[in-house]
């Protein structure tokens, strides 16, 4: 008989997992943490492209940009046609322009935490 209950609970188990995992639960993160990953999902896609300017890797810079900015409210201060000018001509000073405009986002992004932060101490 405890076999058997054993048995009906580790199936019932078993079932309740596949389907939270079918259903996609979303994992919850601090919003340090949220920033950090758009930070690092930023500066690598920043990264693949000046390492390889292509096409593909603009484009690719242009979307993980466009979901930085629309997600958090960043403004693109002009970095997508940097990288546009850097894929025609891929010479050190607009590689440096780049680096700087790719900084000022980070910092853009890292204002973004410190507003939230200083929200919820008021509260």
């Amino acid at each position: 008989m405890k076999k058997e209950i054993s048995r009906f609970f580790k199936k019932l188990i078993r079932a309740i997992r596949k389907k939270i995992l079918r259903k996609g639960v979303r994992r919850t993160y601090s919003d340090a943490q949220r920033l950090a990953w758009y930070i690092y999902k930023f500066s690598s896609s920043c990264g693949a492209f000046k390492e390889y300017p292509s096409k593909e890797n603009l484009e690719k810079l242009k979307k993980t940009t466009t979901q930085v900015s629309e997600r958090l409210g960043v403004k693109l201060n002009g970095i997508l046609e940097i990288a546009s000018k850097y894929l025609e001509n891929p010479c050190s000073e607009l590689k440096q322009t780049l680096n700087e405009s790719a900084r000022d986002l980070i910092i853009d992004i890292l204002e973004k935490g410190e507003v939230k932060e200083g929200e919820n101490e008021d509260l």
